[in-house]
């Protein structure tokens, strides 16, 4: 190889790192805790609201409370399509932590490849949803609905453990990869860390199902559960104390 050939493959390298690292999960540094890409991370617990910030977005509008040091940002082409809306929440350096799509959900489903083993699925935590002027929509595929509700959900596989967060009223069962989606009155919608769940999924990945149980316990868990939980589809709906 000339050594042109070498730098170009140097910077190649490098582009690859940077692109892996945007998908690591972050928080604001306090005391050391096992964070959800599989590492000791520094998180700690912040209000969402209300002395955070309330976000009413979208049309039909809806309305999400986060931290103060979070930001949102609309993602895709949501800005040109008409009745579509995708949103990202991102934390102080910009590493994403909840996205929201709404109207715009293409591509779903999909063959298990060998690539994509089969997982354990689990859920590890349910809370309902309160979630204001929230309609549910219809059954898909025989499966029952359940009522709409955060959900902490695991996939065991000999490589590991693989977990999300998200809102949801859709029934996973062991697959090589599940969505995290809600059904709603107009269509199919998503609230979670990820849309797609399967092996590949590095974000939520942990290296045992102990780690991904004491996850639950971190500060950074539990912020993201209330961002999860504040979604409303009613924005006129009064914004309620976070609790635990």
């Amino acid at each position: 190889m000339t050594s042109r050939g070498r730098a170009a493959s140097a910077v190649m390298l490098l582009a690859g790192v940077a692109i892996a690292a945007m998908g690591c999960s972050s928080a604001v540094p306090t005391v050391d805790e096992p964070s959800a890409g599989g590492e000791s991370h520094d998180t700690e617990l912040v209000d969402v609201t209300p002395k955070g910030n309330r976000l009413v977005f979208g049309d039909p509008e809806m309305a999400v409370d986060y931290p103060s040091h979070w930001h949102a940002a609309p993602t895709g082409e949501a800005e040109r399509r008409p009745g579509v809306t995708e949103l990202t929440l991102l934390d102080e350096s910009d590493a994403p932590q909840l996205q929201l799509n709404r109207g715009g959900l293409q591509g779903l489903g999909g063959a298990c490849a060998p690539d994509l083993p089969l997982m354990q699925v689990s859920e590890l935590d349910t809370t309902p949803a309160k979630a204001p002027g929230f309609e549910a929509g219809a059954a898909a595929g025989g499966e029952a609905l359940t009522g709409l509700q955060f959900v902490y959900r695991i996939g065991e596989f000999d490589g590991g453990v693989v977990t999300s967060m998200a809102l949801t009223n859709q029934p996973v069962a062991d697959s090589c990869m599940f969505y995290n989606l809600i059904s709603g009155a107009d269509g199919l919608m998503a609230f979670a860390d990820s849309v797609q769940v399967d092996t590949h999924s590095k974000q939520g990945f942990f290296a045992s199902r102990a780690q991904a149980e004491a996850y639950m316990q971190t500060p950074e868990y539990k912020t993201k559960k209330l961002v999860l939980l504040s979604l409303s589809f009613d924005p006129s709906a009064a914004a309620e104390e976070p609790t635990d």
